[in-house]
């Protein structure tokens, strides 16, 4: 039932895509789409939260092969041609260097289905994104709408699947807790959606789709309450800071922001009977506090165990991506750190492709900004963009690696970011076309 759901929304994305009077909710169905995807696998998952997490048969891969099969069907009547081989040598040596990592990896076969659902579908959905061309990505009201919806989606699936999934809900009496459903919000939701958390701080043009943009902040209130996450804490409100200091009428943001919180707060606590200050007192200062967490956090003692192995290994090649769980005796799935586990499963040739892309997406939109004369708004997008994917990466020092999909968001962050790279790069081609024209009228 619920898999035929999912074919079905995707089967209205083929429509979208092909439709000149829906083509522009083409990128609202993608991500839509993408925001869904973890929550219908988790629902086609015949065990759910139990004993297959580290096991990816085709009972965990049947949504990320349908989002592929819809990928691969759309890019045989592309609408734009001329972004399929900009990059071929690029996505070329990316695929050559995992099949050669799944072919020495010590667990082949999960190897060969994480390489399928976290490095070929993000290409392709790349590509499909592309192929709209940058006229598509003009219009910055629809793009932070879509964002918008997007968030609003996905917090609200989470928070479903918290309070009414048997392993994951609590009691409004009892408070929340951090398993089951509460481990999607807290260890996968404040990471990847860090990435487009600046963009809400930016007023839509639109103002009467700028009420989307204030439900998506509450959720993301909700969000980290929920969560108890301590580094998603410091990340957000480092960006909230980082974000203030920029803007230009501080004392209406810090106004606005503080009537918002106690709003918020009134909310959960008074309507909602959450004590909220019980609750981080609990976290920061009772069992599994700060202190506690340096001293004896199983983390700790996995980053020096990884980084023994890594020694040990195929320094190069890495020892297989969802290789971790059988190279530790702690049976963690993964590091807790992206850095680390990248180092661990792909080598320094996985560490060289991640920097190089966080050195690729950072000089495009340095490069934009000192080049183009950008509208105000445009800025805004791209150093949010910029800001998000900071915060993301901070959050993956002791965060999950969601690029090998550690429990079973698949290729759901890595997907995110493509979208992230797709904004930015069709800004770059809308400012170098729109040079090009003024250039000819000139001439």
């Amino acid at each position: 039932m619920f898999l035929l759901v999912f074919i079905i929304i995707n089967f209205f994305l083929v429509i979208t895509y092909h439709s000149k009077k829906l083509n522009k909710f083409y990128l609202l169905g993608i991500l839509v789409v993408l925001f869904m995807e973890p929550a219908f696998q988790k629902l086609t998952d015949p065990t759910m939260f139990g004993d297959s997490y580290m096991v990816y048969g085709i009972d965990r891969l049947k949504t990320n092969i349908i989002m592929g099969a819809t990928f691969i069907f759309l890019l045989m009547y592309p609408k734009n041609k001329s972004h399929l081989s900009n990059h071929f040598i690029f996505f070329f040596t990316i695929i050559m260097f995992h099949l050669l990592n799944v072919i020495f990896s010590i667990d082949v076969q999960n190897s060969a289905a994480l390489f399928i659902v976290s490095v070929i579908i993000p290409i392709l959905l790349y590509l499909t994104l592309m192929s709209l061309g940058e006229n598509f990505f003009g219009n910055n009201s629809n793009v932070l709408f879509s964002i918008y919806l997007g968030i609003i989606t996905f917090i609200s699936i989470g928070l479903v699947m918290y309070n009414k999934t048997s392993s994951g809900g609590a009691d409004v009496e009892e408070g929340f807790n951090r398993t089951g459903g509460g481990l999607w919000l807290s260890n996968v939701s404040t990471q990847v959606l860090a990435l487009f958390f600046p963009l809400l701080l930016i007023k839509n043009p639109v103002k009467k789709l700028n009420i989307f943009r204030i439900i998506a902040l509450i959720l993301f209130f909700v969000l980290l309450t929920v969560s108890l996450s301590r580094t998603a804490l410091f990340v957000y409100a480092f960006m909230m800071l980082f974000f203030l200091l920029k803007a230009k009428n501080k004392m209406l943001l810090v106004t606005g922001g503080m009537l918002f919180l106690v709003v918020s707060y009134y909310v959960l606590s008074a309507k909602l009977n959450f004590d909220l200050i019980e609750m981080y007192e609990t976290r920061f200062h009772g069992k599994g506090s700060v202190a506690e967490t340096i001293e004896g956090d199983g983390r700790i003692s996995i980053y020096g165990e990884a980084l023994e192995v890594f020694k040990n290994s195929n320094i190069f090649l890495g020892n297989g991506i969802s290789s971790f769980n059988h190279i530790n005796k702690m049976g963690f799935s993964n590091a807790h750190n992206i850095y680390i586990n990248i180092l661990v499963e792909r080598g320094l040739i996985g560490i060289a492709f991640l920097v190089g892309m966080l050195v690729y997406i950072f000089r495009k939109i340095g490069r934009l900004k000192r080049t183009f004369n950008l509208s105000e708004i445009d800025k805004r997008i791209l150093n949010s963009l910029r800001l998000g994917l900071i915060g993301f990466f901070l959050i993956g020092m002791t965060g999950n690696d969601l690029f090998i999909n550690s429990g079973f968001v698949n290729s759901w962050p890595i997907s995110c970011i493509v979208v992230l790279i797709c904004i930015v790069e069709n800004k770059a081609l809308i400012y170098k076309k729109n040079k090009k024209l003024l250039h000819d009228h000139l001439n």
